[in-house]
């Protein structure tokens, strides 16, 4: 036999791998909280703003709106039909929604849901 010649150039990626499991003691903790309320009176135009004691979560008053921060997303429904990120603004005290011409009604349910993520260690 003869000497081994030069390696040839690298052939393509392959697809990548399934994820692994996490780490032994390692838990991602959802969270998830709905807000309700009902608008009081037609509005329309520019924005609206409800404060977050006008809401309630999970039968009780609202405090305000927990669980915002960098580990979680909201969403806002407007009689069941979610909108988009852009059209509301949300804090911990209140939610202001741009209503860009177009009209709420009395009696419109107006929902907020608070997702929120949190890492446990136990190892």
């Amino acid at each position: 036999m003869g000497e081994t010649g030069a390696a040839g150039p690298a052939g393509p990626a392959g697809p990548p791998g399934p994820a692994g499991p996490l780490p032994a003691g390692i838990a991602v903790l959802p969270s998830s909280a709905l807000y309700l309320a009902f608008m009081q009176e037609d509005t329309s135009g520019g924005p609206v703003t409800i404060d977050a004691g006008e809401f309630t979560v999970n039968g009780a008053p609202a405090a305000g709106f927990e669980g915002l921060g960098p580990n979680a997303y909201s969403m806002l429904y407007l009689n069941g039909v979610p909108q988009e990120q852009d059209l509301y603004a949300l804090t911990s005290t209140a939610v202001t929604i741009d209503l860009d011409g177009s009209t709420l009604l009395a009696g419109t349910p107006v929902m907020v849901q608070i997702v929120s993520f949190s890492v446990e260690i136990t190892a």
